[in-house]
């Protein structure tokens, strides 16, 4: 399979509010919809030095020995601006950045010291149109010999071309863990970020995608599965507490907060968890046919409350089902959000990235979508 994908944003499925809720460790730029800074969907981000997002969390422990980063990138200037920072945090010690040189040329340096290691023709990058910049690094040696390749998509016309290949990077450490973009002092335009990790052991562990379209409006069409399961002691529904349909319950983008689904724990304070799930049969028209998918992102942004019963409700999670009879579901532990009685968790992103299908294990197709294929949803374990 080659690299996971760790993280994704097309910045179309939230609002300027949604910067600040926690898909980005820092957040920074603004909600941009005007249609000469759109590359994909009604949205990108405008960002500025100083006002841009930067990402952590997401990125640590993922074993970044190899690493793949594709991002669109419009700029209104030219003048040897820093576009991003690779850091590891633990040392502070900033890896690699990349700038933009004023003859349209791409620099890549190390920061251990600060040290020009390659530069690209003149001409690579323009003002004006989206180009798609994506960088594969190696900087484990434990890997092979520290490496990094720099390929950029022209826009228009989509040729992807090589335009810095240089080993041996010279790195204070054998990875990173934060991605912060810079940008100009004037305006820059990001769409369509991704980043791939946790190489596998098969496949291309530097593999460049080429210019990625994340359609980031996909959302229920229709109320799928409800399953409980485990310790159901007067359970019978996963939100026994909201009336159907419930999709238009969750399917706002950005959030509605007056529309939420409510579920009662029939079992309070007992041992163990009641464990339940509620999916969603997902619409993916916005894709256009013949499209190759290289990933899908599930994004959940969540608000979370307790009841007054029980000292360890944990709702949080997610759940895919495909066509299968309940409980085959393939469901994701961790994230969970752990909450005291009384108690509201305000909202927060949770992320599910998947390089294949997790039911076929095979690569995905848009016949996954749609009537009768996978749905998406909550996973709760322990409700309250």
């Amino acid at each position: 399979m080659g690299l996971s994908l760790i993280f994704a944003d097309s910045f179309a499925h939230y609002d300027q509010a949604g910067l600040a809720i926690g898909k980005w460790d820092v957040p920074g730029g603004t909600i941009e919809t005007s249609g000469a800074h759109v590359r994909t969907g009604p949205q990108s981000l405008r960002i500025t030095a100083g006002n841009a997002p930067s990402l952590t969390t997401r990125l640590q422990n993922s074993g970044y020995g190899y690493c793949t980063i594709g991002f669109a990138w419009q700029t209104s200037s030219l003048a040897g601006e820093t576009i991003f920072h690779l850091i590891d945090s633990g040392s502070g010690d900033l890896q690699l950045y990349l700038v933009q040189n004023a003859d349209g040329s791409l620099s890549l340096w190390s920061g251990t010291p600060d040290t020009l290691l390659a530069t690209s023709a003149p001409g690579t990058i323009t003002v004006g149109p989206f180009w798609y910049i994506e960088i594969s690094v190696v900087l484990n040696i434990g890997f092979q010999t520290p490496q990094a390749i720099l390929t950029v998509t022209s826009s228009p016309g989509g040729i992807a071309n090589t335009v810095i290949n240089f080993s041996p990077v010279p790195t204070s450490q054998g990875d990173f863990d934060t991605l912060a973009f810079i940008g100009p002092a004037g305006d820059a335009w990001l769409a369509d970020v991704y980043v791939l990790g946790q190489w596998d052991g098969s496949g291309d562990p530097q593999a460049i995608i080429g210019a990625p379209k994340i359609y980031g409006l996909n959302v229920p069409v229709a109320d799928g599965l409800d399953f409980v399961g485990f310790n159901t002691a007067g359970k019978i529904t996963c939100f026994d507490g909201s009336v159907p349909p419930l999709y238009p319950q969750c399917n706002s983008i950005p959030q509605n907060e007056a529309l939420y689904l409510t579920e009662t724990d029939n079992n309070p304070g007992s041992p163990g968890w009641i464990v339940a799930a509620q999916a969603f049969g997902v619409d993916a028209v916005g894709v256009p046919a013949g499209s190759t998918i290289a990933a899908v992102q599930e994004v959940f942004l969540l608000e979370a409350g307790a009841g007054d019963n029980t000292n360890y409700t944990a709702p949080g999670g997610w759940v895919g089902y495909s066509g299968h009879a309940a409980p085959d579901y393939y469901s994701s532990g961790g994230n969970y959000l752990s909450i005291a009685p009384n108690t509201t968790v305000p909202y927060a992103f949770f992320l599910m990235p998947l390089l294949q299908n997790p039911v076929t294990l095979a690569d995905w197709v848009l016949t996954d979508f749609g009537a009768g294929g996978l749905q998406f949803g909550v996973y709760l374990g322990q409700p309250g």
